[in-house]
């Protein structure tokens, strides 16, 4: 499991000082993750998510105590957990807008809609009905919390099916394009 790879990796960094700054990137990892991996393994991972819980929004603030106060004083919510909490806003929403439970009535009025989430304003994309938010770089505490230390300074257009990599010329299925996007040397391999 991944949490007995963290433990291992700490362990080996404890035995192997050229160990010692490697970490861990992941687009998954959350706070109740490093709660079960343990204080020891935990600290100076990176992860990518559109939420953490120690945002400094006054919304945020609010959504971390109803949680504590639901699920435990201990208790952090995870990305999971804040886009459940959206989704049902965002639906509840869409369906005063509409004034109806017509699907195609609450689906127009859903991409009128927008939400002040506790990551932050969010609002759905009426091209993939995925939604804007924004995106965060951050770093594991110790503590089972992230220092958020990068984010994007807007709620940034969802692409869920990479439809920018045919912008970029991609013609065969065993190609290797360069996503036009960045200025990094990412590379897409089908």
């Amino acid at each position: 499991s991944s949490y007995a790879f963290y433990r291992a990796l700490a362990k080996a960094r404890d035995e192997n000082a050229a160990l010692q700054k490697t970490v861990v990137g992941s687009c998954t990892l959350c706070e109740p993750e490093l709660a079960q991996i343990g204080p020891q393994a935990c600290a100076g991972h990176l992860a990518s998510s559109v939420y953490f819980s120690t945002i400094e929004t006054e919304v945020n603030k609010q959504f971390v105590a109803s949680y504590r106060q639901r699920y435990g004083h201990d208790a952090l919510p995870s990305a999971d957990a804040e886009a459940s909490y959206n989704t049902v806003h965002l639906l509840a929403l869409a369906l005063a807008g509409a004034d109806s439970v017509d699907i195609d009535r609450v689906k127009k009025a859903l991409h009128g809609t927008s939400f002040q989430a506790p990551q932050g304003k969010i609002y759905v994309d009426p091209e993939s009905n995925h939604s804007y938010l924004t995106v965060r770089l951050g770093i594991s505490r110790e503590d089972a919390t992230f220092k958020v230390i990068s984010e994007a300074n807007a709620p940034v257009r969802p692409d869920p099916y990479l439809v920018w990599a045919e912008a970029c010329g991609e013609s065969s299925a065993h190609t290797e394009t360069p996503i036009a996007q960045n200025n990094i040397g990412l590379r897409i391999v089908r």
